[in-house]
């Protein structure tokens, strides 16, 4: 396993842990010295989550999984099948990369996550973070079209104005580490 620099492409064989960023700032990818190589894989059928697929997946002892993957297909049309996947634990496909992603966290002694989201993977986050005892912080933009719900922060109902503010302080750290905005912290570009 190595890692790119998702803007740069410079190969890192050797990763500080616990895995940030690239020497400028920007997300890495991960790469497996198999891909493009024909091989057999283990599948492991007893096992009904995305875990199944251990054998392609980062060595770990610890898995973090709520029973994530095995999502039914469903037949819309007699040749088109769709993936049911709000049967996964939090209604979205992005516990998949979450469990996966909460895992090497806690196996590289993480102890704190944050990310910003607009829903689905801010949910899906502090779900696996809570199973395994990650402080998980969620960062929102106050311009996100609220649904009848305040967003809640540390177990503090936040208020408009509050949120806003943190909004703009978070983005002001951000701006340090990235450029040019935030969104580089959960889009790989």
């Amino acid at each position: 396993m190595y890692f790119v620099c998702s803007y740069s492409k410079k190969i890192y064989n050797n990763v500080k842990k616990p895995i940030t960023f690239s020497d400028i700032g920007k997300p890495l990818e991960v790469r497996y010295n198999w891909e493009g190589v024909k091989r057999d894989i283990d599948i492991d059928e007893t096992n009904k989550t995305l875990w199944r697929y251990k054998s392609v997946l980062p060595k770990v002892n610890n898995v973090i999984s709520l029973g994530e993957g095995y999502t039914p297909l469903q037949q819309l049309a007699p040749d088109l099948y769709v993936k049911n996947e709000t049967v996964n634990p939090t209604g979205s496909f992005k516990d998949r990369g979450m469990s996966l992603a909460v895992t090497l966290a806690q196996a590289q002694g993480v102890e704190e996550i944050c990310l910003p989201s607009a829903g689905n993977a801010g949910i899906s986050a502090a779900a696996y973070c809570k199973e395994a005892g990650i402080k998980c912080n969620i960062y929102t933009s106050p311009h996100i079209q609220k649904i009848n719900e305040r967003f809640v922060f540390n177990n503090q109902q936040l208020e408009d104005d509050e949120l806003a503010s943190l909004f703009e302080e978070v983005e002001k750290v951000c701006l340090l580490y990235t450029s040019p905005s935030p969104r580089d912290l959960s889009t790989a570009r």
